[in-house]
Parts: structure tokens; sequence; C-alpha cells
């Protein structure tokens, strides 16, 4: 062949490829496209407390709610034991009914007790100036008496005697009138300012209580989502100690749907990019990127094109707009 014609050719040829290669890297730079499927594993529900399977009230394949009982367990042993706190409740409401009444009868026996030392003083009080009175007026008697030389002064000087004994009681009484005083002050400050009894005990009866309340709500195991039963793994009268699994429930429809891309086109994906997932019935739904795996992971098989070579990708997770949402492992096309 001449030397111009290969030369032509090859021209021809690297002219081609150039255009077939800058279509298709515009055509990859203006849309991705990847196997996916609807992202939605299953609820594996477990029991939370020890106990017997009482009912299941839901059969299998059923559909439910997310608030509807699955399995029902025995509450029979925990209402036992919750009776028994309860009585420890009400003793020990009553124990503390009891210890402020003797604390309020200790505070008003001291009270009471100052004030009646303190009124006892009072009478002594009253009673010697009533007698330091009297003795004033006898002394000033026998001393005219005896200044006019009818009676001698000894009767006096006795009287006086006395008096000084009187006033000196009288001194003292006062004084301890006044100690009286500041403890009667006292006891009645003490008294409205009585420390409560110790409340722990009733608190820790009361959270007991509380808690075994709790324990029988989390015997009644909720689906948790709306879906469908997929699994029941007891029946009735089963024993189960907690964290067996009891029954399984996978949603019916998801927004979440994850594509798998080739590792070395998903550089310059990012979250909040646009996406667009085609069903197989071809309808175009739309979403947003929510997150972009590390690195490639395997894909589930049944998106695999040979049955017998495991493929790799790049895992994508998109979330469809509100209102549109495809079914848990339904294959689907994702466009990026």
């Amino acid at each position: 062949m001449d030397i111009v014609v290969r030369r032509r050719l090859g021209a021809a040829v690297w002219a081609l490829g150039a255009v077939v290669a800058t279509g298709w890297g515009a055509a990859r730079g203006w849309r991705l496209e990847g196997n996916g499927i609807g992202y939605a594993p299953p609820r594996t529900l477990s029991a939370l407390e020890p106990g017997r399977v009482g009912a299941l009230p839901v059969p299998l394949l059923a559909d439910v709610r997310a608030t509807d009982v699955i399995a029902q367990l025995d509450p029979t042993p925990l209402q036992e034991a919750r009776a028994v706190l309860e009585a420890q409740v009400q003793a020990t409401a009553e124990r503390a009914a009891g210890d402020v009444a003797t604390l309020e009868r200790q505070f008003a026996q001291g009270r009471d007790s100052t004030r009646f030392q303190r009124a006892t003083l009072e009478t002594t009080r009253q009673a010697d100036e009533a007698l330091a009175r009297t003795l004033r007026e006898r002394v000033a008697r026998e001393r005219a008496v005896a200044d006019a030389g009818a009676a001698p002064r000894a009767v006096a000087d006795d009287l006086q005697r006395e008096l000084q004994i009187v006033e000196a009681r009288l001194t003292a009484t006062r004084a301890a009138l006044r100690v009286a005083d500041a403890a009667a002050l006292a006891a009645e400050a003490r008294a409205s300012d009585a420390p409560p009894p110790a409340h722990w005990d009733a608190e820790a009866a009361q959270r007991a209580l509380a808690q075994m309340d709790a324990r029988l709500h989390r015997l009644a195991i909720a689906a948790g989502i709306d879906g469908r039963v997929t699994g029941l793994f007891v029946q009735p009268g089963d024993w189960v100690d907690a964290g067996v699994p009891i029954a399984q429930v996978t949603a019916t429809t998801t927004r979440d749907v994850v594509g798998w891309f080739p590792a070395q086109a998903v550089g310059a994906i990012a979250p909040g990019d646009a996406a667009d997932v085609v069903t197989a019935t071809g309808a175009v739904l739309h979403g947003t990127v929510r997150a972009v795996g590390d690195g490639p992971t395997e894909e589930p098989a049944q998106l695999w094109t040979d049955p017998q070579r495991t493929e790799w990708g790049v895992p994508v997770l998109v979330e469809l707009a509100d209102g549109v949402a495809v079914a848990p492992n339904e294959p689907v096309t994702v466009r990026l």
C-alpha cells in the first residue's frame, strides 16, 4: 500500500477515534448510569425482657402499622413482682408518716418543756416580788416602832436579812427568766424549721415501681415501622431471653435507593447532586444524592450481569423526593 494512502487512512482512523472519544466523554460528563435497588433492610424485633410468649396477634405476611403489637409476652410474673413493690411503696409511705409524727412530737415536747419552765420561774418571781413588798413594809414599820423605843431593833434587823434573801432570790429568778425566754424562742425556731424526715426510702420505692411498670410496657413488642410481617420465629408458649429475635418486619416502600458505579466514575459525585431513578416500568423519579461510598463494595447478586461473576461498584445513596417511593430490593436504574 502506498505510503500516502496509509498516512491518509491513519489520519482518518485517528479523527474517527477522536470524535468517538469526545462524544463518549461528553456523554459521560453529562450523565452517569448505574444499576441500583430500593434500600430498606428488614427490621428484626427482639425480646427486651425474658419471658414466655403469650400471644402473636399478627399473622405472617400481614400488613402492620408502626404501633401494632407483633408479640405479647406473658406479664404474670412481673405483675406479681409489681404487687410486692406496690406494697413496699405503701409501707414506706406509712413509715414516713410515722417518722413525721414522731419528729413533730419531739419538737413539740421541747417547745412545751421550755414553756413550762418559764411559767414556773415566772410564778416564783411573782411570789417573791409580793413577799419582798410585804417584807419592806414590815421592816419600815418595825424600824419606826424601834425608833420610838416601843420595840427592840432586832426584829427589824431579822426582817431586813430575810428581805435581802428574797431580793437575792428575785435577782436569780430574773436571770433564769432571761435564759428561759431565750430557750423558748430557740425552741419555737427549731419547731418551725424542723427538717423533714429522710425521703430517699420513699423515692427508691417509687422508682422501683416505675421501673417495673416500664418492664411491663416492654413486654408488648410493636412493629416499629409501617410494613409487612415477613418472619415469625417463635410460637405462643415459647420461652425467650432478652435479645432473642421474635419477628421480622419489612417496609413495603422506601425513599432510599442505592446505585453502584465504577470507581473511576464517581470522583465528581457529591452529596446534594440531583439524581434520577428509572423503574422497570419506565417511570422517572427525581431524587438527591445523600452519600457516596468510600470504595467499591460487592453489588447485590440480583444486579449481576453474569450470575457466575461477582460485580463490584461504589455505592451511592439517593433519597427520592417527597411523595415518591420504590419497593425494597426493586431493581432500578440510577442516573447522575
